[in-house]
């Protein structure tokens, strides 16, 4: 007969999967759960941009997920409502089911798609991809303007779709994509 232990870590794991989060997603009645019963998921927050959108996303995510939150570089320690670990910390410990980045950048999409780990969230990213751990990127800071070529944005669009292929989701709604005022030449 099987413990409740088991039986969370089943339901926990069935979940996490892609598929039924997207069943989840598609407005159907979400069961009441306990908190101890939500699996964990991991929320690497590295900049401002980061910082900010989470604090627009925690709400939903919290709905899913027990949060744990991985804050380094300039926003470190700035969460303080949900447990925090280091980067370190996060690549040893396997209990986390999701990976959620609120904002990625341009560059790190690209060192994703190359599987680079020269950073902390880079490391955290590949290693969630080599253990199967879903992953979602709810948007990408592109750093677009107007005048910046297609073939450049082409790039981008390549690399996103790269790092889909590695069963990476991009947000579950369109992230706009930042376009910043071209800078006035003299």
């Amino acid at each position: 007969m099987m413990d409740e232990a088991l039986i969370k870590k089943i339901v926990a794991r069935i979940l996490a999967d892609p598929q039924m989060l997207a069943i989840l997603a598609s407005g159907i009645e979400r069961p009441k759960v306990d908190s101890d019963a939500k699996p964990l998921a991991l929320v690497l927050i590295d900049s401002a941009a980061s910082l900010e959108l989470f604090q627009t996303l925690k709400d939903n995510w919290c709905q899913c997920w027990s949060l744990r939150v991985c804050s380094f570089g300039p926003v470190a320690n700035t969460v303080g409502e949900f447990p925090t670990l280091s980067c370190e910390q996060a690549l040893r410990e396997s209990d986390w089911q999701q990976l959620l980045i609120p904002v990625c950048s341009g560059a790190q999409l690209a060192a994703f798609a190359h599987g680079l780990q020269t950073s902390p969230t880079e490391s955290v990213f590949a290693q969630a991809v080599l253990r199967g751990i879903p992953v979602e990127i709810s948007a990408v800071e592109s750093g677009f303007t107007e005048r910046t070529p297609a073939a450049y944005r082409n790039l981008l669009q390549n690399y996103q779709q790269q790092v889909q292929q590695y069963g990476v989701n991009f947000g579950s709604k369109p992230a706009p994509v930042s376009v910043k005022p071209p800078v006035a030449e003299p």
